[in-house]
């Protein structure tokens, strides 16, 4: 394997890294899923339903696993912190690398050189990394109040009023109408406001 070992595949915060880890415990190899997420990273394994285009020669056994499962890969994180407003945010990039050793095995495959990721690899590890965060991410609270573009930040309201009052008080900002509908717009001085 070479230079193109490991792929960055997207952001996220970190409690919704830390979400796609619990997840991926809950839909566990040995319960009969695709994850494996004891490590802080999440394995990914193909089984005989649902595996890599190429995969065709693998022979997907159980070995000492609860289910046949063969490893295709790692989804793993970096932890990175950038200052917003006073307030340092974490977020994880996301990276997956394959490590198809089980294929290589039974393509034959033993030299180095001969050890290429296939494109359908690096695929279906895209494709179940999304899953996971996606699934994650329906398991996430969805934040209260409405989101102040000033702040960058949600402020809990009870009425939309609380919420035209803090522009006004906080940010000075001057309401001229609201309109309320499928979306509700606030028209200040210095341009428009969805909420």
């Amino acid at each position: 394997m070479g230079a193109d070992d490991k792929r960055l595949v997207g952001f996220v915060p970190m409690d919704v890294w830390r979400k796609m880890l619990m997840v991926g415990h809950s839909l566990d190899l040995n319960k009969g899923g695709l994850y494996d997420s004891r490590s802080g990273a999440v394995n990914v394994w193909a089984s005989p339903e649902d595996k890599p285009d190429g995969w065709g020669n693998v022979e997907i056994l159980p070995g000492g696993l609860d289910y046949p499962r063969a490893l295709v890969g790692t989804v793993s994180f970096e932890r990175t912190e950038e200052l917003k407003n006073d307030e340092w945010i974490e977020s994880a990039k996301i990276f997956i690398e394959p490590s198809p050793s089980e294929r290589w095995e039974a393509d034959g495959i033993s030299s180095r050189l001969e050890k290429a990721v296939l494109e359908s690899e690096w695929n279906w590890l895209i494709e179940k990394t999304f899953q996971l965060m996606l699934l994650a991410v329906s398991e996430i609270e969805p934040p209260e109040g409405l989101f102040c573009r000033f702040c960058d930040a949600y402020v809990k309201v009870a009425l939309l009023n609380d919420f035209i009052v803090h522009l006004q008080e906080e940010h000075n900002v001057v309401v001229k109408s609201v309109t309320l509908g499928e979306k509700t717009v606030i028209e200040t001085e210095t341009g428009t406001i969805e909420v």
